[in-house]
């Protein structure tokens, strides 16, 4: 079939048409133009004009946001029509066609991808999927993904190459030739020779006391049997001084029961809450 210009121009006067009407509308902002001039623009925005009357809510149908939102469009009634679930479908698989930057076509085509694959268990569709549309959509979404991982780029590869300990000259020369079995052995000396040392040691402890409360949690301990409460940082140090055992108490809290038969234990925000202060 030969190039017909003049329809061309005529698929392109149609949409600019569609543009200008859909702006007197208040539908569109007139600086949003990142959809091309093409056939498909046109009838993206011909679906939008025949359910363009979103005053009333109908039985089965979904809201439509016109400039989809990871484009930049918002929640105003002027940009989201009511439209069935299969005109939705058949929009997204549209605005794939009318973008032309790679980022906002990978957008487009993740959008379309949520849609084929249910969310939750009440998310329900009235639309067929086709086998081929499925095998399509997923074929392009993987090819994104590669082509748009951080971690596919070289400096970023280079980055993880020269923060990784297990890359560092001297680490490589003693597990060079070695075994999985022999470099563990290696690893345990080179622990044991660190530990040993004192300094290490109340470094350690210094950091374990300076980040208590960082990453631990206050609790109510109550004996219901002598009556006595306790407000905890955090459960180790106190299992330990009233030899319990912490994975039983935070079970019985789980469960809602008394952990042998005596324990009581409830989260608290902090000491200051609790008491008011």
């Amino acid at each position: 079939m030969l190039y017909n210009s003049s329809y061309d121009s005529q698929i392109r006067k149609g949409v600019t048409e569609i543009y200008d009407k859909m702006y007197r509308l208040q539908r569109i902002d007139i600086n949003t133009y990142m959809f091309n001039k093409t056939k498909y623009t046109k009838w993206y925005y011909l679906i939008i004009q025949k359910y363009a009357d979103n005053s009333k809510c109908r039985k089965g149908f979904e809201k439509h946001h016109i400039i989809p939102k990871s484009l930049g469009g918002d929640n105003k009634q002027t940009n989201i029509a009511l439209i069935p679930s299969r005109v939705h479908f058949i929009l997204h698989k549209l605005l794939i066609k009318m973008v032309e930057d790679t980022n906002l076509k990978w957008k487009m085509k993740y959008a379309l991808w949520r849609m084929l694959n249910p969310q939750s268990k009440y998310h329900t569709r009235g639309y067929i999927v086709t086998a081929h549309d499925y095998q399509k959509m997923r074929e392009s979404i993987q090819k994104a993904m590669t082509q748009n991982n951080p971690m596919k780029l070289e400096h970023n590869r280079q980055r993880m190459r020269d923060n990784n300990p297990m890359h560092r000259v001297e680490v490589v020369s003693k597990f060079k030739g070695k075994n999985r079995p022999e470099q563990s052995i290696v690893c345990t000396e080179r622990n044991n020779v660190y530990w040993a040392d004192p300094t290490n040691k109340a470094k350690f402890s210094q950091y374990k006391r300076d980040n208590k409360e960082k990453y631990n949690k206050w609790w109510k301990v109550e004996n219901v049997i002598t009556g006595e409460e306790w407000i905890v940082l955090g459960l180790h140090d106190f299992c330990i001084e009233h030899n319990l055992k912490q994975p039983g108490l935070s079970n019985a809290m789980k469960e809602n029961r008394l952990y042998k038969k005596a324990w009581k234990i409830t989260p608290t925000l902090s000491t200051v809450l609790l008491t008011g202060g």
